[in-house]
């Protein structure tokens, strides 16, 4: 028997005996791999976006004074 289809096949039905493929990956010299998510705001009513655009404003003035931000809409 050729050795890819019984590695395909353990992998695929041994994996209760440790026939898994595992892959780690990494950033540069190890470190973590930092990702940016950036959220889908197309279907956000104007009202919403206000609001989001309101708390940003807060957040970046709380900022700046170094204070905590307030979570309760003003």
């Amino acid at each position: 028997m050729e050795r890819p289809p019984v590695r395909w096949f353990l992998e695929l039905k041994g994996k209760d005996r440790g026939y898994v493929r595992r892959v780690e990956n990494t950033g540069k010299d190890g470190e973590a791999i930092f990702t940016r998510q950036k959220p889908d705001i197309s279907h956000l009513t104007d009202e919403e976006l206000e609001i989001l655009v309101a708390t940003q404003k807060r957040r970046e003035s709380a900022v700046s004074e170094k204070i905590e931000p307030s979570l309760s809409p003003t």
